[in-house]
């Protein structure tokens, strides 16, 4: 899993939220071999509102954009991380629902080859 973490709009995260990222990212170690990339963006809005928005890959093509807001930083990545721990423990059960059916996920899907057979001659 690659992670990510930005600000957005002249805001830079700083070493503190990125240590508290850290502490929050261990909160999914269950789904971690099932998440290609997570991408967080932090922002201050002008009213001193604080976005936290989360774009997550999983290994079978699937992507998730999920948004949260509050007034203290820390609650705003709380809030983000309930919502992408709920997000990913949806997409992997429906990732092994559909092994189970014997129906490989998106990335594992193989294109059809298709094989045209002529009969008899075919130069006429």
């Amino acid at each position: 899993m690659t992670v990510e973490i930005k600000g957005s709009h002249g805001y830079s995260p700083g070493e503190a939220t990125k240590e508290y990222v850290d502490k929050k990212l261990k909160r999914l170690e269950y789904v971690k071999e099932h998440i290609a990339d997570l991408h967080l963006i932090l922002d201050r809005e002008k009213n001193g509102e604080f976005r936290a928005e989360s774009n997550i890959h999983f290994r079978w093509g699937t992507m998730g954009h999920l948004k949260a807001a509050d007034r203290d930083l820390f609650k705003a990545v709380d809030l983000l991380f309930d919502k992408i721990e709920a997000k990913a423990t949806k997409e992997t059960s429906k990732a092994e629902a559909a092994e189970l059916k014997g129906k490989p996920a998106e990335a594992d899907r193989k294109p059809r080859a298709y094989v045209i057979r002529f009969e008899g001659d075919i130069r006429a």
